[in-house]
């Protein structure tokens, strides 16, 4: 259920048939072959229609709904991964949630604010756009905001400088690198290491 009240739903089908020609003639349909499972449920092969998967997607992947898969009970869900190949969706794992188990997920950094080394010729450099938490489905964010203002030239941000809502842990390692700000010599020289670290087995068999 969303902050409005609202209950997204998702309608499905059971796979029956595990062939390559029966997966290729799906997608042909406009349908997406997927799974679902959780710790109070067995594993079930299934089936989206693409159009209104693609509604459900553009609402959130932290958003619990209710999938609707024909001949059960409907399950409390959400998206866990998706796979996608050549631009479209081929493949859809769902995780069924109960209120009161803590899940795991990934949700996405949204990086507020315009650094003052960038203000001051730095470069931004973004190594990671999701962290790894863990909580009460009620409690699980659509995205973390980050204020990254205050970075100078030379900054760096850590997972362990975020701020996550109450009741929610990070999961990420703390020391893991999000963002920092260089200078453009600093990337040119970051980029000289790594050309020569790729070059060093070719020297290596000469």
């Amino acid at each position: 259920m969303n902050a409005q009240g609202k209950t997204y739903q998702l309608k499905a089908e059971r796979r029956t048939d595990f062939t390559r020609s029966s997966l290729r003639e799906l997608r042909q349909k406009g349908r997406i072959p997927g799974v679902v499972y959780g710790a109070d449920m067995e594993s079930t092969a299934l089936h989206v229609d693409s159009r209104e998967f693609a509604k459900l997607a553009r609402v959130g992947r932290t958003e619990v709904f209710q999938l609707q898969i024909e001949g059960m009970k409907p399950v409390q869900a959400l998206i866990k991964d998706v796979v996608k190949g050549d631009g479209a969706y081929a493949h859809i794992d769902f995780q069924q949630v109960s209120a009161n188990h803590p899940i795991r997920i990934h949700v996405p950094i949204e990086y507020v604010g315009t650094p003052v080394g960038v203000k001051k010729g730095g470069i931004l450099q973004t190594q990671e756009t999701n962290l790894e938490i863990e909580g009460l489905p009620a409690h699980l964010p659509s995205v973390i905001q980050v204020d990254i203002s205050t970075l100078r030239i030379g900054g760096k941000l850590l997972v362990e400088d975020v701020q996550v809502p109450e009741h929610i842990h990070l999961i990420s390692h703390k020391n893991e690198l999000l963002v920092s700000i260089v200078t453009q010599r600093g990337m040119e020289e970051a980029e000289g290491e790594e050309e020569s670290l790729a070059e060093a087995p070719a020297a290596i068999e000469a």
